[in-house]
């Protein structure tokens, strides 16, 4: 879990998601919202996917957040 703000000094927390067929996501969540946003991953373990995050730092959170969808709108 990592926690970051964006450009407009909103407060965001990343995590990892795993889907059921493999799939490893990044899953941001906004400080005071139960609104999820949901960006793919490139990785292909879990363990794989906590180091990436925990190497990332803010600019690149903010670019992924960037591309990211909200997460039921990914599950379609």
């Amino acid at each position: 879990m990592r926690r970051f703000t964006d450009d407009a000094g909103t407060v965001w927390t990343v995590v990892l998601g795993r889907a059921s067929y493999g799939e490893i996501s990044l899953l941001f969540s906004r400080a005071g919202s139960i609104e999820v946003f949901s960006a793919p991953l490139e990785t292909g373990t879990a363990a794989e996917g906590r180091d990436w995050l925990t190497d990332l730092d803010e600019a690149d959170l903010r670019a992924r957040l960037a591309e990211a969808r909200p997460w039921l709108e990914a599950q379609q």
